[in-house]
């Protein structure tokens, strides 16, 4: 429903028709980006050949909702002409986004993911670096044994 509003707000006297999926998806997409924006994602590339390529959800989400918006600007006016409602993909986007935050504070959850590639205090112990107190400590290697 936010979709639909969103498209209605910016351009009331638009002939495009609304459906409601592609709102719904983006909301998703906006969901998922707030969840996991380290994840690698992979997609498809069609330009001049096909291609996959693999990138952070928070590059590729971020890049589509930019182009998203890009398209959008440039419709606005041309509604007659246009058959894709660009601000109902950026306004499910945005609305996914906002209610996935609003849970996480209600749930007292974390905002900000934890970025699986970043090192933690506990890797920092175990590699020898500083403890929260201030000591070193050595690094703890497993025995592996080969009999």
């Amino acid at each position: 429903m936010v979709a639909t509003l969103a498209h209605f707000a910016i351009d009331p006297s638009s002939s495009t028709p609304l459906v409601g999926a592609n709102g719904a998806i983006s909301g998703v997409l906006g969901a998922y980006l707030v969840l996991y924006p380290y994840n690698r994602v992979k997609a498809l590339v069609v330009l001049y050949t096909i291609t996959v390529i693999e990138l952070r959800a928070a590059i590729l989400l971020g890049l589509w909702f930019v182009w998203q918006l890009f398209q959008g600007l440039i419709s606005l006016g041309l509604s007659s002409q246009v058959n894709v409602a660009f601000f109902a993909h950026i306004g499910g986007f945005v609305a996914g986004s906002l209610i996935l935050v609003a849970i996480k504070l209600v749930a007292h959850g974390p905002l900000k993911p934890v970025n699986p590639g970043a090192r933690t205090w506990i890797d920092a112990i175990g590699s020898g670096l500083l403890v929260p107190g201030g000591n070193r400590v050595a690094p703890v290697y497993p025995v592996l044994s080969t009999a």
